[in-house]
């Protein structure tokens, strides 16, 4: 450099001593330049990265170069964390989008395609039209009847079985089999454990909050459209309450011999098909999430297993000394409780900060709709239905 921009012998004397300085600016200069085009690099291959593991491989690669950088006073690793928040916080979302997308066209058809992929990430709400052309769709009841002996239900799919996230060790995270009975809950329970384990892949913790602000609006976005789409659901329920469906479904699961009567069910006895999504996605479904999300970024991870393990011991003990019914609208023989019945047991398992999330995003957003999600589990209520 100083060779290119040599002054005349006459003002060599008096450049000599900002040689050094100019030569340090420089490779400042290009120094900062090849760190802004790395950061830009990794912003636009970043989100080609499907897996979380390999995303954590490059954030592990990165932080490591940016600290070595540090040797040499060009340490960058503060600038290479919102990188990869943005790219983790964005795919948590349009992940999020795509499912909500797909619970709703469920929720108002009865159905879901097969090529996932195909359809776009947004389904627009009012959309109900079915899906023309190569793909090939399913029908997908509200409710699935279940079978005593295998825990199947009788529309079950594979599509619809559901996951649990690979960081438990134990049966505290596994997905609750209640939700078996409602397959579009299913697929969307389904759904959310995928995109936490994407993200118990490369936890980083200091996108926690906005994770979990993502993660509340989606609660209240599907907990305002059963609100807004309650009478639909109680229409398409309606089906699955008639004398008919209830006598071939029960004799189909061995239901129908020895435990419960398959004789005229009196329409006041059962539940309303929206009534039974409301209680299952405030007391079963988003708790279960929360959970899930909390012990992927707990310091303590160890101290919250073992607070959820004696939670669901108690729950267990609580719910094999409650005596079975034999009434179709109190719940199949030995059906457990609810992840959470009442506001105490939701503080005392999610912690304050959590249950507030899940008051504010779930429970209240139920109850503008007139859903009395408190009453209703605080008696201890295990109306489910159609059993």
């Amino acid at each position: 450099f100083n060779a290119l921009f040599r002054q005349s012998d006459a003002n060599q004397s008096a450049t000599n001593h900002l040689s050094s300085t100019s030569a340090t600016n420089v490779l400042n200069a290009w120094t900062t330049r090849q760190v802004y085009t790395l950061l830009e690099e990794l912003r636009v291959l970043l989100p080609q990265v499907e897996e979380g593991a390999s995303l954590r491989s490059v954030l592990e690669q990165a932080l490591f170069f940016a600290s070595r950088m540090g040797q040499v006073g060009c340490d960058f690793s503060l600038m290479v964390l919102p990188v990869f928040k943005d790219v983790i916080c964005g795919r948590f979302e349009r992940d999020l989008q795509r499912a909500i997308g797909y619970f709703r066209r469920m929720m108002l058809t009865e159905r879901v395609c097969f090529d996932a992929d195909a359809l776009p990430l947004n389904v627009r709400k009012d959309d109900v039209t079915p899906i023309t052309g190569p793909y090939m769709e399913q029908m997908i009841p509200l409710y699935s009847i279940q079978d005593p002996t295998t825990g199947s239900g009788q529309n079950s799919t594979d599509l619809l079985s559901l996951a649990t996230p690979t960081s438990a060790t134990s049966d505290e995270f596994s997905a609750p089999q209640l939700l078996m009975k409602y397959p579009p809950l299913a697929y969307l329970l389904n759904c959310l454990l995928q995109c936490l384990n994407y993200l118990r892949e490369c936890p980083l913790v200091t996108a926690k909050e906005d994770l979990l602000q993502l993660l509340s609006r989606f609660v209240e976005s599907v907990c305002a459209f059963v609100v807004e789409k309650a009478a639909d659901i109680r229409r398409l329920g309606e089906k699955y309450f008639g004398d008919g469906y209830m006598r071939d479904n029960l004799a189909k699961s061995g239901r129908g011999q020895g435990g419960l009567s398959t004789a005229a069910i009196d329409p006041a006895s059962v539940e309303k098909m929206d009534r039974l999504y409301s209680l299952a996605l405030a007391n079963e479904l988003v708790p279960h999430v929360l959970i899930c999300f909390e012990s992927i970024f707990n310091t303590s991870s160890q101290t919250f297993i073992n607070k959820i393990r004696k939670y669901k011991t108690q729950m267990t003990h609580k719910s094999q000394s409650m005596t079975a019914s034999t009434s179709i609208g109190m719940g199949m023989n030995g059906s457990p409780l609810y992840l959470i019945n009442n506001a105490h047991e939701g503080k005392e398992l999610l912690g304050p900060h959590l249950f507030h999330k899940l008051d504010l995003h779930c429970w209240k957003v139920l109850k503008s709709g007139g859903f009395n999600i408190n009453n209703d589990v605080t008696v201890g209520n295990l109306s489910e239905g159609l059993y």
